[in-house]
């Protein structure tokens, strides 16, 4: 459906903008709205129980940007680690 055509092409955006190797200060508000948007978006179309970790930890990637540049020059390393942490964690 067109709904979600419209919150994958929301997320390509955002990637699209974060992953640059040049991002201005500029545009850094417009994406963190985006992302804000993304996921209202994503748990109004998925529900509750389809909103992971991964979609909290990237309401943090702008001032990730802000800390420490563009992501190209930390990647994702954050969000692997606490992948470590989610598998040895124990319910």
């Amino acid at each position: 459906p067109k709904v979600h055509l419209d919150c994958w092409k929301r997320l390509v955006s955002i990637c699209y903008n974060i992953c640059n190797r040049v991002i201005p200060k500029s545009s850094l508000d417009v994406v963190e709205e985006e992302i804000r948007q993304f996921c209202v978006e994503f748990e109004n179309l998925y529900g509750k129980d389809f909103v992971t970790p991964n979609l909290h930890l990237m309401t943090h990637i702008i001032q990730n940007i802000k800390d420490y540049g563009p992501i190209n020059g930390f990647w994702c390393f954050g969000y692997e680690r606490f992948n470590g942490y989610l598998i040895d964690f124990h319910y």
